[in-house]
C-alpha cells in the first residue's frame, strides 16, 4: 500500500493459483480436475483506493477481478 499526502492510500493485490492433483467430492472420493469446475488456474487482481478523513473515518473503494 502506498500513502500519498497522508490522506490517500493506494494498493494493488495480485494472486495466481495453479492447482495440481485431484480434488475430493462430497463423499471424499477422488475426482479429477476436469470434473471439478472450482479447481482450475485462477488469476485475481484487486486495486484499492483509500481516503482517510480522520483518525476514525475512512472511505475505501476496491474492485476485485477474478479470471478462472
Amino acid at each position: 500500500m502506498w500513502l500519498y499526502k497522508s490522506s490517500w492510500a493506494f494498493g494493488v493485490r495480485y494472486e495466481h493459483v495453479n492447482v495440481r492433483g485431484d480434488s475430493l467430492d462430497d463423499y471424499f472420493e477422488s475426482m479429477s480436475n476436469s470434473l471439478d469446475p472450482t479447481r482450475d488456474r485462477r488469476r485475481r487482481l484487486s486495486p484499492m483506493v483509500l481516503w482517510i478523513l480522520s483518525h476514525f473515518t475512512r472511505v475505501r473503494l476496491q474492485y476485485n477481478y477474478d479470471h478462472a
